[in-house]
């Protein structure tokens, strides 16, 4: 609420009338659990009182620095429960649900932590006679969330990188047998973005295996790429970012962040919260239908084009008030991309502590 303390007084009444209006007070009729709404313990709390600073559900909500943090007690229930399962090999079920449980709840304030769960989850179906084995894997990702937990600690989480606001940018991508592509456009008419487009062909032991590696997982794997396009080009630090695909399972990934496969898809979603997480920006993911996604459908598969004919090729298709420019991949980004791509195949560990070192500081 914005005003003087006057105006503050009378939008603090007109709520409470309204609670009034949709819960009828206490009777003799009433059973002695039935308490009074609103919660005349929780006001004289003071959880009706304006402030900056306030605790909202377990969390430390201060919007004049703009952050998010854990209480000092819960970040110490969440190393414990590291530590307590660093060295256990077996759990049981109901301790397993529990800890997912804990680790979700805490995770909406862990820049990083929602693309971990995917082989977390999975760990569920694969229990027997009411006990659990905690893979390599699944440890693996257990150091992977204690490594974002203990960054959390020497760095408060930025409500923008948690809340989407209005994007900075927005831009298809789509992936193909042959390589990937994308496109970013400013998303506002008053934007200074440069039109951008970049493409990137994928290497023959990633498509090879069509048994692991799916359309699917290469559409994900784009996705990851596009987001890396702009942050070379744009400062995207505390800002939001919009991507569209035509992929409904990557796009249902990206939303949820964890996939119910343990394939590459699982690694994908890591290296992209990581990405997010140390650039500081948050990117949300829209469906666009096959149709209407032209211009990035054509960066994935023109590739007898080279880049002049390309650049011609999407001025004549789709002409914008700045002309086209084509970027390339870094080259840490292919290097993570292979490996993400080949992991699985390849039973190799993609430690996000080992993929910070990839990634240049912001």
């Amino acid at each position: 609420m914005q005003g003087n303390a006057k105006q503050c007084r009378q939008h603090l009444r007109h709520l409470l009338h309204s609670i009034d209006e949709a819960f009828r007070p206490l009777d003799n009729l009433d059973t002695p659990h039935r308490k009074h709404v609103p919660s005349l313990k929780k006001m004289k709390a003071g959880d009706a009182n304006y402030d900056t600073r306030k605790v909202i559900l377990g969390w430390i909500v201060d919007t004049v620095k703009g952050i998010i943090t854990l209480p000092e007690h819960r970040c110490e229930r969440l190393l414990e429960i590291f530590e307590c399962l660093h060295h256990r090999r077996r759990v049981t079920l109901g301790k397993w649900h529990e800890t997912l449980g804990e680790l979700r709840s805490m995770s909406l304030g862990i820049p990083g932590s929602k693309g971990l769960f995917s082989l977390l989850q999975t760990g569920i179906t694969c229990s027997k006679a009411n006990r659990m084995r905690l893979t390599p894997a699944m440890k693996a990702h257990l150091q992977d969330f204690e490594h974002l937990a203990q960054d959390l600690r020497r760095r408060p989480a930025s409500i923008a990188e948690l809340a989407p606001d209005e994007p900075v940018a927005l831009g298809p991508v789509d992936a193909s047998g042959e390589g990937m592509g994308g496109a970013w456009l400013p998303a506002t008419t008053h934007n200074t973005l440069e039109p951008v487009v970049w493409r990137h062909k994928f290497p023959l032991d990633v498509t090879a295996d069509e048994g692991t590696v799916t359309n699917s997982n290469l559409e994900l794997a784009g996705t990851v790429a596009h987001q890396d396009v702009l942050v070379q080009h744009r400062n995207c630090n505390h800002r939001t970012i919009h991507i569209l695909n035509d992929n409904v399972s990557a796009v249902a990934w990206r939303k949820k962040g964890s996939a119910t496969a343990t394939g590459p898809a699982a690694c994908l979603l890591g290296v992209s919260a990581l990405h997010q997480c140390h650039h500081r920006f948050l990117a949300s993911t829209d469906h666009t239908p096959g149709v209407t996604n032209a211009t990035a459908d054509d960066l994935s598969r023109l590739w007898h084009l080279t880049d002049s004919q390309l650049l011609a090729h999407l001025n004549s298709l789709c002409p914008q008030k700045q002309p086209w420019r084509v970027v390339h991949l870094r080259r840490f980004v292919h290097r993570i991309h292979n490996r993400s791509c080949t992991s699985t195949i390849q039973r190799q560990r993609l430690s996000l502590a080992r993929l910070a070192c990839l990634l240049p500081h912001p």
